[in-house]
């Protein structure tokens, strides 16, 4: 068995653990969850700016589902803090599929595409296993 047919393994049995859970504790579980993320991200993070400001609104509009990542447009040389829902990001890693990027306007998160605003150049981000 290959590492991704592995790794592909562990997550829907971490899934099927998940939604099995009570509310109460899934959230929690979640939430520690985030900040190990977090915890991860700030080692990697090249615009400090940008992450802690979304971080900050990560905060205040108690987006507890959302991790933050950083995201590269090599081609203009960027760095853009994007919101991706946790499950989503962990599917996108393990079962490579589609993730939904959100950024946020006037207080409110609005879908995105994983492109540069400038170049329309496809944005890379570092994948964090855990």
């Amino acid at each position: 068995m290959s590492s991704d047919e592995s790794g592909r393994q562990r997550w829907n049995i971490w899934k099927q653990t998940l939604v099995q859970l009570d509310p109460f504790t899934r959230v929690l579980f979640l939430y520690q969850l985030k900040l190990y993320f977090d915890r991860m991200m700030e080692r990697h993070v090249k615009s400090f700016q940008g992450y802690e400001l979304a971080r900050m609104i990560s905060l205040k509009e108690e987006l507890d589902e959302f991790i933050i990542i950083e995201m590269e447009c090599k081609k203009c040389n960027i760095y853009l803090a994007a919101f991706v829902d946790i499950l989503s990001y962990l599917d996108a890693i393990y079962l490579k599929s589609e993730m939904k990027f959100y950024k946020s306007k006037s207080r409110k998160l609005v879908e995105s595409k994983p492109y540069c605003e400038k170049c329309n150049t496809k944005l890379e981000f570092e994948k964090l296993i855990i």
